[in-house]
């Protein structure tokens, strides 16, 4: 009968070795997504013709 051959100190460290980088690549990719530039906010282009002269009555109507 032959007995079952536990795995070496050596098998583990690769084993060990393996998991540490894994866990290191997914800590950098989670950074680099975070330190992505963000979307920027659209500004809207300054009113011009007819909403100008609305807006403008419309605030001259709340002063008076």
């Amino acid at each position: 009968m032959t007995t079952a051959r536990r795995p070496g100190p050596v098998r583990a460290l690769r084993a060990l070795r393996y998991v540490n980088d894994e866990l290191t690549r997914a800590s950098e990719a989670i950074i680099r997504s975070a330190r992505a530039p963000q979307s920027r906010l659209r500004v809207q282009p300054p009113a011009t013709g007819a909403t100008q002269r609305d807006t403008a009555a419309k605030y001259a109507g709340k002063a008076a």
